[in-house]
């Protein structure tokens, strides 16, 4: 690879949210997510600058510098148009998704890392969501369990069975670039 690379970053400190940066050989940084911007009486989606956003692990990829081009005009295509946000159908894992599609999924990442000063607490829902954005890296979901169990009495939020649920059932969209409405 010629030093292109993307991240993608998690939040699973109360309601989960993943987002992207893409990155330049020059240190260039682009980092984005989709979220929530106002209730009219749905919600507006917006793209915004998630830089400064708090996160408890991300993936690193190596991409080539199209893939890095691809990825961008995704981001681009994202935030040129009027989005609603409706959480499982049109949510911050799509943009994720979208992105990641033009590398061909998830698969392959050069590592990961932790945020030691994050603490893993979500809801059940939230656990089915993110287990099923993170497939099947059983070392991943592993680290991430005994990172929780590593917290104390009271951190263990985590539903067992939506855990096994998403393992069980693979990629949650089906399809990369599959997104609702795009």
């Amino acid at each position: 690879m010629d030093g292109h690379k993307v991240r993608v970053y998690y939040d699973l400190e109360g309601i989960p949210h993943a987002w992207v940066q893409l990155s330049a050989p020059d240190g260039t940084t682009n980092t984005k997510g989709f979220a929530p911007a106002a209730y009219l009486p749905v919600w507006k989606g917006s793209v915004n600058d998630d830089k400064d956003h708090q996160w408890t692990l991300y993936r690193e990829y190596d991409i080539t510098k199209t893939q890095y081009q691809e990825m961008q005009r995704v981001i681009d295509n994202w935030e040129g148009r009027d989005l609603s946000y409706v959480f499982g159908q049109r949510d911050c894992r799509d943009l994720v998704h979208d992105v990641m599609a033009k590398r061909g999924g998830h698969e392959g990442a050069a590592g990961y890392m932790f945020n030691s000063q994050a603490k893993i607490a979500y809801t059940a829902e939230g656990s089915v969501a993110i287990f099923k954005e993170l497939g099947n890296d059983r070392n991943l979901l592993d680290d991430i369990s005994m990172k929780i169990r590593s917290q104390g009495p009271g951190w263990d939020l985590l539903d067992g069975l939506a855990a096994q649920e998403a393992m069980e059932s693979g990629y949650w969209p089906g399809q990369y670039g599959n997104s609702p409405g795009m």
